[in-house]
């Protein structure tokens, strides 16, 4: 219907127009968008004729994988917490794609993630670098991206006193070592301790 028409109005919903007979668009968002074109046609030197509107609707979909991210960059977890990472990635206008498949691999002893993306840290206090690695693929694009993992040693859950027993003659002094754990038997700071004896011997707190 439009053929014969010497006006002609775009509109290709993105926020785009043109006036041209056959224009060129560049989508540069993803999603769905409804083209309009309205068309007149001259009759005598001034005379237009009604408009004929035409819609299409049109779907755009996200580009080849442009980049990749996974937040935080660096976890600093006592054992057994969790923390939620956040998968990012985006075509080379800025545009989500969700359905980018995703594999993870995370290093031995460093914990578990669930599909969820829910991390949980394992028991053994430690420095993880690039403990997990996310591989994702789109429209034929890999990217990788990677997480630092420090694991510290959770509360005080017991102490142990080296040696347990010992024999010392009047006058002589014994060396106790004093060592903190957490419940996983990761060894913790101990910031101050108070030793009390019995038989006479000196007592007082020691930090």
């Amino acid at each position: 219907q439009s053929q014969h028409a010497t006006q002609y109005s775009w509109d290709f919903g993105d926020g785009a127009t043109s006036a041209e007979t056959d224009p060129k668009h560049t989508y540069t968002k993803a999603g769905a968008f409804t083209v309009t074109l309205v068309a007149r046609s001259l009759v005598g030197p001034s005379i237009l004729t009604d408009a004929v509107t035409t819609q299409n609707a049109i779907q755009v979909l996200p580009g080849p994988l442009a980049t990749l991210s996974a937040q935080p960059q660096t976890l600093s977890l006592e054992p057994k917490q969790t923390a939620q990472v956040t998968v990012t990635a985006q075509d080379a206008f800025g545009n989500n794609i969700p359905n980018a498949s995703q594999t993870w691999a995370v290093a031995p002893g460093a914990g578990n993630i669930d599909p969820s993306g829910v991390f949980q840290a394992g028991t053994k206090a430690a420095s993880y670098p690039k403990a997990l690695t996310l591989q994702a693929s789109y429209s034929g694009v890999t990217k990788t991206a990677t997480i630092d993992l420090f694991v510290v040693p959770g509360p005080l859950a017991y102490a142990t006193l080296t040696p347990s027993s010992d024999l010392v003659y009047t006058g002589d002094a014994a060396t106790l070592e004093l060592r903190g754990f957490d419940s996983f038997g990761n060894p913790v700071t101990l910031s101050a301790a108070q030793w009390q004896s019995t038989a006479g011997l000196t007592t007082g707190t020691t930090s």
